[in-house]
């Protein structure tokens, strides 16, 4: 089921961060994977809190969405506790890999790492948010974002 982000494209807030088997209305962003859609518009300002050791969850996987300083979303993917944990305590972006069924470093083979500034949490932590410097280029394709393509009017534009 692929998830839907919301981002305010005043202020480059992530208002939420859905699953839904509807495909969102046009025009959307699409990621590498084709499981994630990027949307821009007008939403309500969402009230992140600063994650730390104290507050983190214990449900299984939740999704998270990685953002370089400037707002630039980089990638959606999935994180438990663990991968958290490692994000905290190394400053390195760690995510639990679905394909993988693992634990999963940003950059382990690519080099391409992600430093972590600061991670966030909505109020009921449903979702997260790493906002991270981004060594190099955060897809495997090459693109610098998993998001380099735009969907308008059934067509596809590469960014």
């Amino acid at each position: 089921m692929p998830a839907i982000i919301y981002q305010n494209k005043n202020n480059n807030s992530i208002y939420k961060i859905e699953h839904s088997e509807i495909i969102p209305s046009e025009p959307y962003f699409l990621d590498c994977d084709e499981d994630s859609f990027l949307l821009q518009g007008d939403y309500p300002q969402n009230n992140l809190m600063v994650l730390n050791k104290d507050n983190i969850f214990t449900k299984e996987l939740y999704p998270v969405v990685t953002q370089d300083p400037e707002g630039k979303i980089l990638m959606q993917a999935y994180l438990n506790k663990e991968s958290l944990n490692f994000s905290l305590s190394t400053g390195y972006a760690h995510y639990f890999s679905r394909t993988r069924n693992r634990l999963w470093k940003k950059g382990e083979e690519s080099g391409h790492l992600q430093n972590v500034i600061s991670i966030f949490y909505n109020n009921d932590f449903k979702f997260y948010v790493y906002n991270v410097e981004q060594i190099s280029n955060a897809c495997h394709t090459g693109s610098y974002s998993c998001f380099f393509r735009k969907v308008v009017d059934g067509k596809i534009y590469t960014l």
